[in-house]
């Protein structure tokens, strides 16, 4: 999904992911999946790049990411509304689905 306006010379400009957003708002990185797999000893030593995890590798990295994001999306909110808008009793545009996208676990967070 892209955005065109003003503000970005009328270029298609990607937009990021809610879980992105949260992240890049708290100051977070995500950490390194694969040092820590190989720190724990749930990957082989050799794999640098996930392209190089077997079947049973990639499950569990891609489970251990969606665990972190899941997370992510769970404490977020209300830390980074009360941070983010000067006014104590902000209205949220389409709060409503805001908040069952947060709830819902259809939606593929890997």
């Amino acid at each position: 999904m892209t955005i065109q306006a003003p503000y970005t010379n009328w270029e298609p400009v990607p937009l990021i992911s809610i879980t992105d957003f949260c992240l890049r708002s708290q100051d977070r990185q995500e950490p390194d999946w694969l040092e820590e797999m190989r720190e724990d000893k749930l990957c082989r030593q050799s794999c640098l790049d996930v392209r190089d995890l077997d079947e049973g590798e990639l499950n569990r990295y891609n489970n251990t990411k969606k665990a972190y994001r899941t997370e992510i999306l769970k404490e977020w909110p209300q830390t980074l509304i009360d941070s983010l808008m000067p006014y104590k009793k902000a209205h949220i545009i389409n709060g409503k689905q805001l908040q069952d996208y947060i709830e819902c676990e259809k939606y593929d967070l890997a």
